[in-house]
């Protein structure tokens, strides 16, 4: 502390601020550490340090869970992973998804010997399978509906316009499961294949001239290919057809 005049000569004194007591060897202040990520914010209260979590002091100011002690780190658990909780709800989602699907994915057709027999049986019992025509002003709608070539649609439609043929609707369907049967339908001479569905659909086909259309399986989605047709207002069922059979379908349309 010095003495100085306050210009009327009285002393005063000067505030002089002491310095700061240097660090004891060993103890450099350090420049905080910050942790960014999972157990951020943790400081250590060591005795020796004031470091943070991450790491710590000369002398073992190492920052824990508080206790400042200058033990090892927690041991590493690893590369970040899936809680328990997460890893539940995904192992829920996996099985509701395999639900989801095994529920939507078509099943197989599943006939037993009798309802098989049952089958020939009522196709011979059926005789014809009753049709309509197609009324002329449905002709170019039926004849743009059936899945020909160009050119087979051109030729088709030449008959139609000469004369030398007609069209008649024909209703059929998978009666058992909807798992991709297809047929092919061989008709005057033009063919072109079907894909059947559970719900009734009816396509144009053009007349036989015979009287009699074939059915050909093309494709068998597991259990035999099942088709059945309407004749009238009743119901025939196709005996259980293989891939490459051919089925000779009596049909008879109505004036």
């Amino acid at each position: 502390m010095t003495k100085e005049s306050d210009g009327l000569g009285n002393p005063r004194q000067a505030n002089v601020q002491p310095a700061a007591p240097a660090s004891a060897p060993g103890h450099a202040h350090r420049p905080v550490a910050i942790e960014i990520g999972p157990g951020a914010g943790r400081r250590g209260g060591g005795a020796s340090g004031s470091g943070d979590a991450v790491s710590g002091g000369s002398s073992g100011g190492r920052g824990g869970d508080g206790d400042g002690g200058g033990g090892a780190p927690p041991p590493a658990t690893g590369a970040p992973g899936f809680s328990r909780h997460t890893l539940a709800m995904a192992l829920a989602a996996v099985v509701v998804v395999g639900a989801a699907a095994a529920l939507l994915m078509p099943g197989k057709d599943s006939v037993s010997p009798q309802e098989a027999q049952q089958r020939v049986q009522e196709f011979a019992a059926a005789g014809s399978i009753r049709t309509e025509r197609v009324p002329p002003a449905e002709l170019a709608g039926a004849l743009d509906s059936i899945p020909l070539k160009a050119d087979e649609k051109v030729r088709l439609k030449a008959q139609l316009d000469g004369g030398s043929a007609r069209l008649v609707y024909l209703t059929l369907w998978d009666n058992v499961a909807e798992d991709d049967d297809r047929v092919r339908i061989d008709s005057a001479t033009f063919s072109f294949e079907v894909r059947l569905k559970n719900r009734p659909t009816r396509i144009a086909v053009p007349e036989p001239p015979s009287g009699v259309l074939n059915v050909v399986g093309t494709r068998d989605g597991g259990g035999g290919i099942t088709v059945a047709m309407m004749s009238g207002s009743t119901t025939v069922r196709l005996p259980v057809m293989a891939i490459g059979q051919a089925l000779g379908v009596p049909v008879v349309a109505a004036p």
